[in-house]
């Protein structure tokens, strides 16, 4: 199983705690509470399951033009943000947190805004901490901001300024729950609505109004 870059060092803390009561336990050192080493195992899978990092590849017959969902989760919300149509997605706990790119482009700024730690899909979450990064696509210009939670305390991006990117790729890690939302092209239509589920990478979720770059998707 691939594992998350940006999760090794609480991975090591969790293998390191598991170990230490197991080794306890094994050679009876000490007398243990009996929840103990059911809370290491737990601990450790845990920590395995939220840092888990599949393969993914969009649908090899999807158009250049049309968008994959940046993330793992719910969709929450979806509207103009002025600049374009935008997309919120709500990652659980049990979701895989590795983010990916929408549509190809390349990096022309990463911010990072300080702010709360919300519930991400309160509304609330629009003043949380985040990780904007502006790209340049084919398409014209989109937005990606790594929204903190309630747990969520840091943001591990794997973008650098001047970057260029595949559609699908993986951008960065959001640690513990937390939102992801997209400025797509002035132009795109966004094809799913809230409360659909969606996969990083493989879920369309938007397309050129006109349809000049993408064809029909079912």
């Amino acid at each position: 199983m691939r594992l998350a870059r940006g999760g090794g060092i609480l991975i090591a803390c969790a293998l390191g705690f598991f170990a230490a009561v197991f080794l306890v336990w094994w050679t009876a050192l000490m007398p243990l509470p009996a929840w103990l080493l059911p809370a290491a195992i737990l601990c450790l899978l845990s920590f395995l399951l939220f840092f888990r990092d599949p393969e993914r590849v969009p649908p090899p017959d999807l158009s250049p033009g049309i968008a994959v969902s940046p993330a793992d989760g719910i969709v929450v919300q979806t509207g103009d943000e002025g600049g374009g149509p935008a997309l919120a997605v709500y990652l659980r706990l049990s979701d895989v947190h590795v983010t990916r790119m929408p549509l190809p482009g390349e990096v022309k700024q990463i911010d990072f805004i300080p702010g709360g730690h919300r519930r991400a899909a309160s509304p609330g979450s629009r003043t949380n901490a985040r990780l904007v990064a502006e790209f340049e696509t084919p398409w014209g210009g989109m937005t990606i901001s790594q929204v903190t939670g309630l747990l969520a305390r840091r943001i591990v991006t794997y973008l650098a300024n001047g970057g260029t990117y595949r559609r699908g790729e993986r951008i960065g890690l959001i640690r513990f729950g937390s939102r992801v939302e997209v400025v797509f092209p002035d132009g795109y239509r966004i094809i799913v609505g809230p409360g659909a589920r969606v996969r990083a990478g493989v879920t369309p979720v938007a397309r050129p109004d006109d349809g000049t770059a993408a064809e029909k998707v079912e």
